[in-house]
């Protein structure tokens, strides 16, 4: 007698993963936990795009977070919880999510396969006792036009007929959508495929807005060569001083200086191109500055004035000085100017406020100057030019990589959703015997005096509108027989 193979240690090892994976619970504490992570990035404030790249952009945002969160400020940076979408812990739920998913689904796969092509044709004469609906329909035809006049009016509902063959009275067994469950994997593909798309989306999208004052230009960074160039800004306002319109004329240029693409934006109305879109956000006031330290430029362009002092009397922006880096080098230039419709004495309105700050920020101020338009100074060896006060647009840059995935699994997520629910496997099951030989359906133990009894039951689930198609499949075959009969045809639900 030949031994049983044994599973080889990889094989069994493999085996038990996936059996983990598949487990049910282990789904559910999957989704749990992914709904936490997706409830912290909710609640916990999340680093602009870009932001914790830079070590004087981190710093700074840090800092600000520190005020929030207290000691908690760098666990939580050291968990990725500031950038919780893109953080190791998020990608390796989603990860095992995807895989929970793929196991599942494959692990019923077969069962639905079965269900669909190999279904269980013939059953026990005490299924149509014991069925959760039944019904009888006596009729003095023979049995042969019974199981037509039965085939003709299941056909009629759109169900498929099956002979069903063997020893025994004659049988039918019919079914309606089966490949409905099939709807379950839809829906589960559809799922893998979104969670992908979240990642592909966080992993390699951009969301970033460019505060640029008119007339000047931004890069958009991530390796592109690409800058915007905002040539002019519009605003509308209504009666009641609400805005009804912005827009701003912007340029799309290469390194090389190349426009690329050219076109007035709003906020629902971008300029696109190769992928990218830019889109109207925001527009507010900037101070044009250039930064020099020993007679090298370190920046020229403009500081959006976004910000508020706590007393509200100054608009401010600040600018990480490039290639700070030595103790006691200014690291942080703020500029402020007087807010709309205040009055501060020292500063008057065309004037900027000037504080140059060291590496420990607003602990180490190296110096501080009011400048009018067209001045300099010089703090700590780095020179502050102020040029003048101009307006800015800001503008969205958005490249989504995971867009059409997203799209392709939310389209499948509803077409497997409603194949589910909407096309439920219904199954039916049909005996036509001679009357002697008819279930006792009373219990009374009168035996019917039809020369035929077609008996139809199913097995599924309780459902008010399965009870409905049920009872009027019965009444369908009732009709197409002409009998005589003492008892006239019978459907019921089982109770349970």
């Amino acid at each position: 007698m030949a031994r049983p193979r044994s599973r080889s240690p990889l094989a069994r090892f493999a085996r038990s993963v996936y059996a983990f994976f598949y487990n049910k619970k282990v789904g559910v504490v999957l989704i749990l936990l992914m709904a936490v992570a997706t409830l912290l990035g909710t609640l916990i404030t999340q680093a602009p795009d870009g932001v914790l790249d830079s070590p004087d952009s981190r710093a700074a945002f840090l800092a600000e977070m520190q005020g929030r969160y207290g000691g908690w400020t760098k666990p939580l940076m050291w968990l990725g919880a500031f950038s919780i979408y893109t953080s190791p812990i998020f990608l390796v739920l989603s990860a095992l999510l995807a895989l929970s998913i793929l196991a599942c689904t494959l692990h019923r796969l077969p069962q639905l396969w079965r269900k669909t092509m190999r279904p269980r044709t013939r059953v026990s004469a005490r299924f149509f006792t014991r069925a959760q609906y039944q019904g009888q329909v006596p009729t003095r035809e023979s049995i042969e036009a019974s199981v037509e006049a039965t085939r003709a009016a299941l056909r009629r509902k759109h169900y498929r007929v099956v002979d069903v063959e063997g020893d025994g009275p004659r049988a039918l067994y019919a079914d309606r959508f089966r490949f409905g469950p099939f709807g379950t994997v839809a829906a589960h593909a559809a799922f893998i495929i979104i969670i992908a798309a979240l990642v592909i989306s966080n992993l390699w999208g951009i969301d970033k807005t460019l505060s640029i004052p008119i007339g000047t230009s931004q890069p958009v960074g991530y390796g592109t060569g690409y800058s915007v160039t905002a040539t002019s800004f519009t605003d509308s306002y209504d009666t009641q001083g609400r805005p009804t319109d912005y827009v701003s004329h912007i340029l799309l240029r290469d390194n090389h200086g190349h426009t690329l693409a050219e076109q007035d934006v709003r906020v629902n109305t971008p300029l696109r191109y190769d992928g990218y879109k830019f889109h109207q956000a925001s527009y507010g006031f900037a101070a044009l500055v250039r930064l020099t330290r020993d007679g090298k430029e370190l920046y020229s362009g403009g500081v959006t004035l976004t910000s508020q002092s706590n007393d509200g009397l100054f608009q401010f922006g600040t600018l990480d000085v490039p290639g700070a880096a030595r103790e006691g080098e200014p690291h942080t230039v703020i500029i402020a100017t007087p807010a709309s419709g205040q009055h501060v004495p020292d500063v008057a309105s065309g004037q900027a406020l000037v504080r140059v700050l060291g590496p420990n920020g607003d602990d180490n101020v190296l110096g501080e100057e009011v400048l009018d338009r067209g001045t300099s100074t010089t703090i700590a060896g780095l020179t502050v030019s102020f040029d003048r006060e101009s307006a800015f647009t800001g503008i969205t840059v958005r490249r989504d990589p995971g867009a059409i995935w997203m799209w392709l699994g939310s389209i499948l997520l509803v077409v497997g959703m409603a194949a589910t629910f909407g096309l439920r496997h219904r199954r039916v099951w049909v005996r036509v015997v001679p009357g002697a030989e008819a279930a006792d359906r009373d219990g009374t133990g009168r035996i019917t005096k039809a020369r035929t009894v077609i008996e139809i039951a199913s097995a599924d689930t309780a459902d008010t509108a399965f009870e409905r198609q049920f009872a009027a499949l019965v009444a369908d075959i009732d009709t197409r027989l002409t009998s005589a009969r003492e008892t006239p045809a019978s459907s019921s639900i089982a109770e349970r």
